[in-house]
């Protein structure tokens, strides 16, 4: 009889021991989840980030290169108006830069909603100090409009004085 009393026991310890290895097996698949959910989101959190630095950078490449192309013509050979003057680009590795709209008006043209680069020019005249003064914004949008304004996510300015 101490026979099977032996043989239930250890059948009751290894069917314990099995339920025991399933609640770890799922604490190991649930902490393997948390790791797996954690670095996904790390992920995406660099991409954004990349993307935006990606675009502040351009916008600052095309503030630059605006500045240095009206630098390069003599202070005689600029007109000031004190009106900016505006550019719609977009930018793609494909095509690089490309000019969409250059006009007076600040307004968008119609059917670009979303992700392209505005770009204002202005140059001022002061006679009493005899400086010219160039400013260049580049601003970038990348939501499109929200009720009918648009909303510029990055501004760059730029500017530089030359005497008349």
């Amino acid at each position: 009889m101490n026979t099977k009393k032996v043989i239930v026991k250890k059948k009751r310890r290894a069917n314990s021991e099995k339920g025991a290895s399933l609640i770890e097996a799922l604490i190991a698949l649930g902490i393997i989840a948390y790791v797996i959910v954690a670095i996904l989101s790390g992920m995406t959190q660099y991409h954004y980030i990349s993307q935006s630095n990606s675009n502040r950078n351009t916008a600052m490449m095309l503030a630059e290169s605006k500045l240095e192309s009206v630098l390069k013509f003599p202070v005689t050979q600029l007109v000031a108006t004190g009106l900016p003057e505006y550019e719609f680009l977009t930018v793609s590795s494909e095509r690089g830069v490309e000019l969409i709209q250059k006009s007076a008006d600040a307004t968008p043209p119609v059917g670009i909603t979303k992700n392209y680069y505005r770009r204002a020019t202005t140059v001022t005249r002061d006679v009493i100090a005899n400086l010219a003064t160039i400013r260049v914004l580049v601003e970038f949008e990348e939501n499109g409009e929200k009720e009918g304004v648009m909303e510029y996510n990055y501004h760059v300015q730029l500017s530089s004085r030359r005497t008349i």
